[in-house]
């Protein structure tokens, strides 16, 4: 790593000095093509150098989001009605291994199920079509790495679309892990402000160079994810965007897993996510022991309680005029 001699502009606040830049691995397939980033001497910002430009060969082969397969699909099927009910002992055994917060959030917000909901970045549409089981009426998601418009057997709608292709209001916007693979992540949140309607909520979750994982393992951090994510945010960061796109920062809380440990563990190892010898591909898989799984799991929990999680949840509403934000997070730069 090296302080750049010719200014790079950080593309959130415009900073050119400072800068460091970082050679990073795409390691989620094992391809280990590299990619040069920079994180902002200012606003912390971690960001992709330059756009690929083709990025559909790194969304294809398998991208967890978008192609699981018939067993997993059961699988997230059975843990996701758990995150949302509380019940199922399969269920609460594949969210022990694989948690997902998602239905968490959007149970914990109250929102109703006449609300009218966008998944922003649906890959599958595993949220959505949970959400509509549950009797959410009104629910689409969009993406725009989709092969074409769906139709799920729960009713739910997936739209080959990204968000500057929706109009209409909506009563909960969500960004699941997708903010940080678009290439203007303020211009989508303006567009999401728009689409919002009145008392409407707008729910991101995104990785965070502000965290433990970042500061430990810098190019081997599993959530780096070269070159899908585009830009990996300090809390300030997110936190500048958000305000000038017109939202207010109601909440930030962190939700991040053992993954942050495992995973970047396992590169630094030259163990790709996807390989065999992976806890993702194998959950008994003895690359750790017992003892150190649980020593992660731990770890991770600590983390969220101390604001170090590699992971945030940023509840956003409409702000009225002159209204500040707020927030339970710092900023700047790690």
């Amino acid at each position: 790593m090296t302080t750049v001699d010719s200014p790079i502009v950080c593309r959130i606040c415009g900073n050119e000095r400072d800068n460091e830049r970082f050679r990073c691995r795409e390691m989620m397939f094992g391809t280990r093509e590299q990619f040069d980033y920079f994180q902002c001497g200012s606003c912390g910002c971690l960001q992709i150098e330059r756009f690929p430009e083709d990025m559909c060969p790194y969304y294809s082969g398998g991208y967890y989001s978008l192609a699981p397969g018939l067993p997993e699909r059961l699988a997230f099927r059975v843990r996701d009605e758990f995150a949302f009910t509380g019940k199922g002992l399969a269920g609460r055994g594949v969210f022990h291994f694989f948690p997902n917060y998602a239905l968490s959030h959007v149970k914990r917000l109250g929102i109703p199920p006449s609300a009218r909901v966008l998944d922003v970045g649906c890959g599958s549409g595993l949220l959505i079509d949970c959400l509509k089981r549950h009797g959410f009426d009104n629910v689409t998601g969009i993406d725009p790495y989709l092969d074409s418009d769906v139709v799920l057997h729960s009713g739910a709608r997936l739209k080959k679309a990204s968000i500057e292709d929706v109009d209409g209001q909506w009563d909960l916007v969500m960004f699941h892990h997708s903010l940080e693979h678009l290439p203007d992540p303020l211009s989508a949140l303006v567009k999401a402000r728009r689409l919002l309607a009145k008392d409407g909520v707008c729910l991101v979750r995104v990785p965070t160079v502000s965290s433990y994982a970042w500061q430990r393992y810098r190019t081997d951090w599993v959530q780096l994810d070269a070159p899908r994510h585009f830009f990996l945010f300090s809390t300030g960061a997110v936190e500048r965007i958000s305000r000038e796109a017109g939202f207010r920062v109601r909440e930030i809380t962190y939700d991040s897993t053992s993954l942050q440990l495992w995973g970047s563990e396992q590169y630094a190892r030259d163990i790709p996510l996807f390989s065999r010898r992976s806890l993702m591909k194998n959950p008994f898989a003895r690359t750790f022991s017992h003892a150190q799984k649980r020593a992660f799991k731990e770890l991770a929990h600590q983390l969220n309680e101390k604001q170090r999680g590699d992971q945030i949840v940023v509840v956003l509403d409409a702000a009225p005029a002159g209204s500040p934000s707020v927030s339970n997070c710092g900023s700047g730069r790690d």
